[in-house]
């Protein structure tokens, strides 16, 4: 009812860098050599936010932190007073913003 757009990280997946890039570009999660990039998208398919290109091997929270988006998004989804929010998936941490699919679900079982 108050989800207004999608957090994500996206892999793109590269064949192996050359020039020394090898080691920094491998992802040891997926197993594959990968730039990385931090994307809020709304319900209609619109970029909100789009953040990279980082190093395969940097973690989601990583861009999180370094992208700033933490100062931005606290006083940019209060709406007359409302508290309005973006999905994301479990692996990142969760603020009144940012609501994970489990603790979205604990608290309407809660309810």
């Amino acid at each position: 009812d108050r989800c207004v757009g999608f957090f994500d990280g996206t892999d793109l997946f590269i064949a192996r860098p050359g020039d020394g890039y090898q080691r920094a570009c491998y992802c040891g999660h997926k197993h594959k050599h990968a730039l990385k990039f931090q994307n809020v998208v709304t319900p209609d398919g619109l970029f909100l936010h789009l953040f990279g290109t980082w190093e395969g091997r940097r973690h989601g929270m990583t861009l999180y932190q370094e992208s700033g988006i933490d100062e931005i998004l606290p006083d940019f989804l209060v709406i007359d007073e409302d508290q309005y929010y973006l999905y994301e998936d479990a692996a990142c941490m969760t603020y009144l913003w940012l609501e994970a699919a489990s603790h979205m679900f604990l608290t309407h079982v809660q309810e």
